[in-house]
């Protein structure tokens, strides 16, 4: 990423609601994928090691699950 720029990341996390078992289950069973879920830790572990300890300028809920997580990146 360019000095100055941006990036946005959206990510579904891992939740107890019935949603993300019903999304796991069609990952796992119907497609046959080995799914596996980030914490908002993790993926913010991630995003500060590749970016930098600053990077992370914003997080926010996307609508309509409470699993969906974005993130706004700027170097």
């Amino acid at each position: 990423m360019a000095p100055g720029g941006s990036l946005a990341v959206k990510d579904w996390i891992i939740s107890s609601s019935p949603i993300h078992w019903l999304s796991w289950f069609a990952d796992r069973y119907v497609t046959g994928d080995n799914v596996e879920f980030f914490t908002p830790q993790s993926i913010q572990a991630l995003l500060m090691g590749a970016f930098g300890q600053d990077a992370i300028r914003g997080e926010a809920l996307v609508r309509p699950w409470s699993n969906n997580v974005a993130y706004h990146i700027r170097q």
